[in-house]
Formats: structure tokens, sequence, C-alpha cells
């Protein structure tokens, strides 16, 4: 795709990209892969994202001078149901963004927001300034929050509104009916980032110690995301080392301080980390658990554990069913299910477990390759009517 040319036809100088969180979660790795697009398709690249944390180092790292960084305020909710306070903070953040970012989009050809939590303040951005916009939704929101993706979507100038899988699509459509017709509509699934590109596959059981098994557990600790799950199983099997890599959720704090003071000594908990596949690498992994009791919107960690070569055990709830039916990772409905999987896995030889790990590997590396998002992007950002 030559830059030059995109620049001719379509005549984006400028596209402005707002995130709402300042650490590097699942949607910002994401909006890593969006910058990049846009950088293709652009001269200018702003983000607006709240500043000082691993999303801004990230930026920095991948991108340099290529983009401009500018401060916006990280909005404090609470964690799952949102009360009366809850909204109006989120009407008054909203209201702050228009004073402070109104300079911002006015000199944009095209604006990307990638968080709800900034949806109603983009909207009254968009709407004032007549900027097109696009909207990009990374969970299954509440009914409320579906409504508001209802009016993002009906207004003349947004250009779309991006799903990062087909579950959640089709939870909003359950609760949104109309939205099935409209053409803003659009599904692009979530990618592996840049980093994992090129990557080969390890064999990681060739000289895997026998009668042991390094699992990971990757992702932001707090209980919907299972990790007293795999807790549970590193206190019932011995044979297993099992690694807690991320940050502690918002919320969480008495939670995690509890499994930690309770964890057996084959449970280690990590600091999150930037390079997750050099992570891998240094744990020596074998099995990259995801036992979500929650139904997990995508399920980035599923393949990302797959290409670091890793045999990868998902709970069966939300996306990380669409995953394991593509890609054959090992899906369980409980507990129960998962240790009878790792059992199995004691008992495969050397050759059936590096098998196992490389179907998974090839298929995440295929259908989740990174150019295959970048480009999709790519389209939408090119796109000048409302059929993108």
């Amino acid at each position: 795709m030559k830059k030059g040319k995109a620049h001719a036809s379509n005549n984006i100088k400028t596209i402005v990209l707002f995130d709402q969180y300042s650490f590097l979660g699942g949607g910002q790795a994401v909006l890593l892969s969006i910058t990049e697009a846009a950088c293709r398709v652009a001269e200018q690249v702003v983000l607006a994202v709240p500043t000082g944390g691993a999303l801004e180092l990230a930026i920095r790292q991948r991108f340099g001078s290529r983009v401009e960084i500018v401060h916006t305020p990280e909005l404090q909710l609470n964690h799952g149901r949102k009360g009366v306070f809850d909204i109006a903070k989120l009407i008054f953040h909203s209201i702050g963004m228009v004073i402070r970012h109104w300079w911002l989009v006015r000199r944009a050809d095209l604006i990307h927001v990638n968080g709800a939590r900034q949806f109603l303040g983009v909207i009254f951005l968009s709407v004032l300034s007549r900027k097109n916009c696009c909207y990009h939704v990374h969970i299954d929101h509440s009914n409320i929050e579906k409504r508001l993706i209802w009016l993002a979507a009906s207004l003349t100038t947004t250009r779309c509104v991006i799903i990062n899988s087909h579950f959640v699509m089709s939870r909003l459509l359950q609760e949104v009916k109309s939205l099935a017709n409209n053409p803003k509509m659009i599904c692009i699934e979530n990618s592996l980032d840049r980093i994992y590109e090129g990557r080969n596959f390890i064999d990681r059981y060739a000289y895997c110690e026998k009668g042991s098994l390094n699992v990971v557990v990757l992702g932001v600790i707090r209980p919907e995301k299972g990790q007293d799950i795999a807790i549970e199983l590193a206190r019932r099997d011995g044979r297993i080392q099992v690694n807690l890599i991320g940050r502690i959720g918002d919320g969480a704090e008495k939670w995690v301080a509890q499994l930690q003071s309770t964890a057996p000594s084959n449970v280690t908990f990590h600091e999150p980390v930037l390079d997750v596949p050099a992570m891998f690498d240094r744990l020596g992994a074998h099995v990259n658990l995801v036992p979500s009791q929650w139904e997990e919107p995508f399920g980035l960690v599923a393949i990302e554990g797959m290409a670091c070569s890793c045999i990868t055990m998902v709970s069966n709830s939300g996306g990380l069913a669409d995953i394991a039916t593509k890609t054959s990772a090992v899906c369980c409905n409980d507990i129960e299910e998962m240790s009878m999987a790792i059992d199995r896995v004691f008992s495969y030889t050397s050759p059936e477990k590096t098998a196992l790990a490389k179907k998974q590997f090839d298929a995440a590396m295929s259908l989740y390759r990174p150019e295959r998002f970048v480009v999709d992007m790519c389209k939408v950002f090119f796109c000048h009517d409302s059929k993108c």
C-alpha cells in the first residue's frame, strides 16, 4: 500500500485517535495496530490518551515522533454495574472532553475512539465539529451503553461502528435489533500485535522436564478472569508451576491480596510486561491457561499464548469458545475439565504435545495475523461513505 497514493486519493491529512486508559490492556494492544493503520493513510496521527502509563511508553517505543501524543484525563468509574454517581461523572467528563479537545478535532479529517467511556464526549465533538468518526466496541456492554452505541450508529457524522468479535456483535444485536440493518455496523476481529509477526514455532516440549509443566495465566488480575481457578489447580497438582502475569485490576486489590497470602509455593505472581513473547520464553512456558469466569468478549490472551507456541486451554465462555473452535484450543466448562485437560497433557508423549501446540500455533498465526487487521483498518479509514 503506497502511502503517497493513499494521501492523494483520500486526502486524509490528520487522524485523531482517542483511548480511555493509561495501561496496556487488550483494547490498548489493539490500539497499537490501529495506530499503525492510521500512520499508513494519514500525514499526521494524533493520540489523545491518558499519559504517564504503559500505553504511552508502548506508543513512543513503537512509533517515536511519527505520532503526536496529547494528554486526556482518565475517567475513574466503579468496575461492573454503574450507579447514578458514575453516570454524573461520565456526563461531566464528556463535557470536559469537548472543552479540552475542541481545538484538536477541528484540525482532524477523521476521529477514531477506542473505548465506550469516551463515546459520549466524542459524539459531542463529532457532531459539533461535523467531523467523521469511527467508534470501536471491545466488550459486551450494558443495555444502557448499547443504546449509546445505537445513537452513535444513527448519526450522520459516524463513518462506522467497529465490533471486535462476532460474539460481541451477536449480543449487541440481541438487545438492539435495528442495528442489524445498519450498514455502519461492521465486525473486524482482533488480531495479534505486530510483535508476533514472523515469529517461528518453538518446540517447547522436546526438552520438557518429565513430570512438570509451566503454566502461564496472562492478563489483568480480577475475579472474573479466574486466576483463583488457576491457583486451585496448582493447589491440587504440584506438578504444575503457575505464573500469573498482569496488573491488579481496580477494585480487586483485597481479592488479590487474599490470593497472594494463600497461594501454594508453585504459584508465582509477576508484574505486567510489554514484551509478552519474551516473558513466555523466559519462563519456559508450556501451557497458556485462560480460565475466565465471565463471557470473554474476544480473548486476545488466548491467541497470544498460541502464537508463543504454548498449548492453550480456555474456558467455554463468550468469544473464547469461537477461538477454540477455529484453532483447536482446549475448551473446558469448569475446573474439573481443566484439571482433566492438564492430566491429558501430562499423558502425551513429547511429539504429541508438540503436534497440538503446532496445530494451534499455525491456526492462530493464519487467522489472526497482524497484517490482516491493519489492512482492514486501512480500508475503514479510506472509506468516504457510510457503507465502509
